[in-house]
């Protein structure tokens, strides 16, 4: 029997008790798990756990720059300048971000769509970030790239 999980967040909780009495008056056969968690408690939906030597290291998706490829280990540049070396490939990088604002730019690149400052036309192009670094943009990917900005 395949199971349906459903994570519901919300700060009010008289939505999700609503929620959960039109769930119930409607499927009658579903069983709703509640966790409550400690008051005061906050998940923070944005941080990802990034696999490291040491172990793991959590950041908040919302503050990294980019990410490059060094073989199978992937360098995450975050705001505060700091890079966080995992021991992952890019693509996998690429996987643990999906739905989030980046966009692979190159083999070798994937990038924050909220810190480009400017795109710097060439062969491919290239993008400036906030901090000033140029990052390329593959021929093959620069149509797709020049379309995330005409929507």
């Amino acid at each position: 029997m395949n199971t349906l999980k459903i994570v519901l967040v919300d700060d009010d909780p008289t939505y999700l008790a609503s929620l959960e009495y039109l769930l119930k008056k409607h499927f009658p056969e579903l069983h709703l798990l509640r966790e409550q968690h400690p008051p005061g408690a906050h998940i923070n939906l944005h941080n990802i756990a990034l696999p490291c030597l040491e172990g793991l290291v959590f950041v908040d998706a919302r503050q990294i720059l980019y990410c490059e490829s060094d073989g199978n280990y992937t360098r995450v540049h975050l705001l505060d300048s700091r890079p966080v070396v995992i021991s992952r490939p890019l693509k996998e990088m690429e996987q643990m971000l999906e739905g989030r604002l980046f966009f692979r730019t190159h083999k070798q690149y994937l990038v924050n769509l909220n810190f480009i400052a400017r795109y710097n036309k060439g062969d491919g192009g290239e993008v400036e970030l906030t901090n000033a670094i140029r990052v390329p943009v593959a021929r093959n990917r620069k149509e797709a790239f020049l379309q995330m900005f005409s929507r």
